[in-house]
């Protein structure tokens, strides 16, 4: 896909699908369905860097207005998200 998109696979690399805790299993979340969703390693680990981590639900609305605004991932990657 790489090659075809003429990406470097480092960026292909960061929209890898992830198994994203919603309550982290540092602060007692468990390998349950309930508190797993997927998640790009991007957005997995961004949210996890944030000084305030925010709950799921704040987090999913900034991360769908920073996407429809165009300012989430890179350029280079919206073709691969249409």
């Amino acid at each position: 896909m790489a090659e075809r998109y003429h990406l470097p696979v480092g960026l292909l690399n960061r929209l890898r699908c992830t198994a994203e805790h919603l309550k982290p299993r540092t602060n007692g979340g468990r390998e349950s369905l309930d508190n797993i969703v997927a998640a790009c390693v991007f957005c997995n680990q961004t949210r996890h860097k944030m000084r305030d981590v925010l709950s799921p639900v704040a987090y999913q609305q900034r991360v769908r207005r920073r996407v429809e605004a165009r300012k989430w991932h890179p350029l280079e990657c919206h073709p691969l998200l249409r």
